[in-house]
């Protein structure tokens, strides 16, 4: 009785240290960036971990593809969380295909798709609330919630497909730096995504 008590305790002292960290990375700062430039960093961080897993990443990015305005730390955040719940999600000798690409001229979308598990429709209808998990003792059900926190609150727009023993694919969608440089120069206002679709 007292070891589930302690294990109680020591999760919830894990929830409240990710959630104070996640209010702290509330604070952003905007810049241009190179969306394809942020992946292959985060694919760097976590290469060595994949390897170990047999797991291959595999980029089909964009050429020249438009900068965004946005905040590095937490895109490289979004990015990270996604990939990492990709490599979970995979067995051994899985394949996890990053792809970038311009859509209707002023988005710039952001694809991450894995051949794992998957995942059924009653669970895709849950993944972004908080304490969702499908990794039982393993996950607190924060990783997705904060993401769909981060990327709704830099004006993104996040979307998943996914079938059950074929894969799940995870689609991101900003707005380019080249259409927000327009409105403002004749001062419209920048409109979320969501607001556009």
């Amino acid at each position: 009785m007292l070891l589930v008590f302690l294990i109680s305790v020591l999760l919830i002292s894990l929830v409240t240290y990710r959630l104070l960290g996640f209010a702290k990375r509330l604070e952003s700062t905007s810049e241009a960036l190179d969306v394809n430039e942020i992946l292959r960093n985060v694919v760097g961080f976590i290469q060595k971990e994949a390897e170990d897993q047999n797991v291959s990443i595999e980029f089909n990015l964009h050429e020249n593809l438009e900068h965004i305005i946005s905040d590095h730390g937490q895109l490289e955040q979004v990015f990270l969380n996604i990939i990492n719940n990709a490599l979970a999600a995979v067995e051994d000798e899985g394949r996890i295909e990053i792809r970038t690409w311009e859509e209707s001229g002023y988005m710039v979308a952001v694809s991450i798709a894995d051949n794992g598990f998957g995942m059924s429709t009653q669970t895709m209808n849950h993944i972004f609330e908080p304490f969702f998990t499908t990794k039982k003792q393993f996950g607190t059900g924060l990783g997705l919630s904060i993401t769909f926190g981060i990327v709704k609150k830099l004006g993104g727009e996040i979307k998943v497909e996914s079938q059950v023993d074929v894969g799940s694919r995870f689609i991101i969608f900003y707005q380019s730096d080249k259409v927000l440089s327009v409105r403002r120069t004749l001062h419209e206002p920048v409109e979320d995504i969501a607001c556009r679709r």
